[in-house]
């Protein structure tokens, strides 16, 4: 298992990594991702008491790598992995404003039941929105992209 390391250290308590005095785990460095399925990993199918305690360990572990930094992005990959196990696509809405429950009930119609939607409020886009489907297919439709595409010209082409 390729994170066996950091999922042992997330069901065990207090694990030893040492050789003649060096801590040797400093010197892994795993990707956030990495980091994210040994956490789902180590919490599958546990209770709540359990995981609560193994959160725990978890933030140990990543002050004790020196990783306290990589934890939006450890957030956001367990997050997706969450979703990808229970199979349920990730859309991210942007608008200018609160979206409405019409709109929402709108993607739900068109994309299907099994999205989870995270609504961004962005009110530099003065209008419109943007929808990233599982971080790679994006639908601009926001008034600022239109404005720019009418105001900036672009360079002639060449033939």
């Amino acid at each position: 298992m390729r994170y066996a390391v950091p999922a042992l250290t997330l069901t065990t308590p207090n694990p030893s990594y040492t050789r003649r005095g060096i801590d040797w785990h400093i010197f892994m460095k795993y990707r956030p991702e990495q980091y994210a399925q040994a956490l789902l990993a180590a919490c599958h199918e546990k209770s709540d008491v359990e995981q609560k305690k193994i959160v725990k360990r978890f933030v140990q572990l990543l002050a004790r790598h020196q990783a306290t930094s990589k934890t939006h992005a450890i957030c956001a990959a367990y997050e997706k992995l969450e979703l990808r196990n229970k199979g349920m696509r990730s859309v991210r809405l942007e608008t200018a404003s609160l979206a409405s429950e019409k709109l929402k009930n709108e993607i739900h119609r068109v994309l299907g039941k099994n999205i989870h939607i995270k609504e961004v409020v962005n009110p530099d886009l003065l209008g419109g929105l943007k929808i990233l489907i599982d971080d790679e297919i994006l639908i601009d439709a926001s008034a600022r992209r239109q404005m720019e595409e009418l105001f900036i010209k672009k360079p002639p082409s060449t033939r």
